[in-house]
């Protein structure tokens, strides 16, 4: 809530530095690996053509990837995947996604994130009542870096959150993606 609330004051700015996106998948996967195995749901990382090298927020956009793969592994079913994909537009913007095919969310719900702190406006799942404050909080983070967050889902079908960072979040200087993005947990 105070994040959100120094958001809204506009008292929180970003701290760029340059950072391969392997290395912000990596450190989501291995903090969630536990929670993963606990909840019997793996986690997977398609590998990316290549590992570029981003001019973003580090621990903000460490912040995003790992409340969404939280919040897929805590709304999946035992034996289902959590997706963490990468990928770069035609445009060259930078895209991220987290797919699940947990319980899902109604449409409806869907416009409660802009709105999170009103209680009439809480999303819920399953029997599990939650006020979309880490999906408002992504959406914040993604928005200051000049991004998008779009987000499909339905009722028992999953979700797939999906994120669009602009090209000024991309340096020069990708490499190939390296051999620990390639595995699966």
């Amino acid at each position: 809530l105070l994040e959100i609330a120094d958001i809204d004051a506009g008292r929180v700015a970003l701290t760029r530095e340059e950072v391969h996106i392997s290395d912000i998948v990596r450190h989501v996967l291995e903090a969630q690996a536990h929670h993963a195995l606990s909840a019997q749901v793996r986690l997977e990382a398609p590998p990316p053509p290549i590992d570029l090298l981003l001019h973003v927020d580090r621990l903000k956009l460490q912040h995003i990837l790992g409340h969404l793969v939280a919040n897929a592994i805590k709304f999946s079913r035992e034996g289902d995947s959590v997706v963490v994909g990468v990928g770069q537009s035609d445009k060259g913007q930078l895209l991220l996604s987290v797919q699940d095919s947990g319980a899902g969310m109604a449409g409806e719900k869907h416009a409660a994130i802009a709105t999170a702190l009103k209680e009439d406006n809480c999303w819920t799942a399953g029997d599990n009542r939650s006020i979309g404050l880490g999906l408002a909080l992504t959406r914040e983070f993604v928005a200051l870096h000049g991004g998008d967050v779009q987000i499909e889902s339905q009722p028992g079908a999953g979700t797939t959150v999906r994120i669009t960072l602009p090209k000024n979040c991309i340096r020069p200087g990708a490499a190939p993606a390296p051999d620990y993005l390639r595995q699966v947990i």
